[in-house]
């Protein structure tokens, strides 16, 4: 059969078209692939969350970003529509609001992690109880507005722990806090106990607050966008092994209560 000039040059086409088109599906499946795990983490959560990418995982510096922020900072960025994969909160209030909004995918909320509020010190020179009764100084906690750590603090000082402070300091996020103590801003902090572990503080110099004293941290996820590291990372702190990891972290399981060097006032 023979062609004519028209319709070899309509097959040419149709074929250049063809092939452009494949080759755009597969540039795109490459960059879908390639697209770093992006993560909205509680400031609280975002070295635990590196070390269970990158030891647990085997993920690499550029398989994942993270924001680290205020839980309540970071609800207001994805509700004014900040592209996410996961949002891991500090609280279990604004994943269960972005649910309700209908942001979330429905049925990916669960709480993955029990916070415990630990008391810093810096160089205490006294016993627990005269060291509290003594203490004059700066206390620095997250702001309780945007900070579950911050509100759980809150509670404490509303309740008479240190009960002749000068003053507390509002920090932006627990992170803030821990870094006005560190740099000697103030006397004392309401920190994560996940965050003394990170930092290789002195244990003579914290004091693991009685859960019972305050509103239980539960720490709850969900699922802004489908991704294959995102699917890794929440099948492996659902396993027992990623339970056992984050007890080595400084948090305790969902549905199992902290435990430490407790005490009560």
């Amino acid at each position: 059969m023979i062609l004519s000039s028209a319709h070899l040059a309509a097959r040419c086409s149709s074929l250049i078209s063809r092939a452009l088109l494949g080759l755009w599906l597969w540039s795109s499946s490459i960059i879908v692939t390639a697209e770093p795990l992006s993560i909205a983490v509680a400031s609280n959560f975002r070295l635990p969350l590196i070390e269970l990418l990158q030891e647990g995982l085997g993920a690499g510096h550029d398989d994942f970003h993270l924001n680290a922020a205020a839980s309540g900072l970071l609800f207001a960025q994805i509700q004014q529509g900040a592209r996410y994969h996961l949002f891991f909160s500090a609280d279990g209030a604004r994943p269960e609001r972005l649910m309700q909004l209908g942001i979330a995918i429905p049925g990916s909320l669960s709480p993955y992690a029990i916070g415990q509020l630990v008391l810093w010190l810096p160089n205490r020179q006294h016993a627990w109880d005269d060291a509290l009764e003594a203490f004059r100084g700066l206390i620095a906690i997250a702001n309780p507005l945007h900070a579950p750590y911050g509100a759980a603090a809150e509670t404490l000082v509303a309740n008479g722990w240190l009960p002749h402070r000068k003053d507390v300091v509002f920090a932006a996020n627990v992170g803030i806090a821990f870094q006005y103590a560190e740099q000697g801003v103030v006397e004392g902090a309401f920190i994560s106990k996940t965050q003394a572990l990170f930092a290789s503080l002195p244990e003579q110099d914290l004091l693991t607050i009685d859960p019972r004293l305050y509103p239980v941290i539960e720490q709850k996820r969900v699922v802004l966008a489908i991704h294959p590291l995102g699917e890794q990372l929440l099948a492996y702190l659902d396993s027992s092994k990623g339970a056992d990891h984050l007890r080595r972290l400084g948090y305790q399981p969902p549905a199992q209560p902290p435990i430490g060097n407790h005490h009560e006032r």
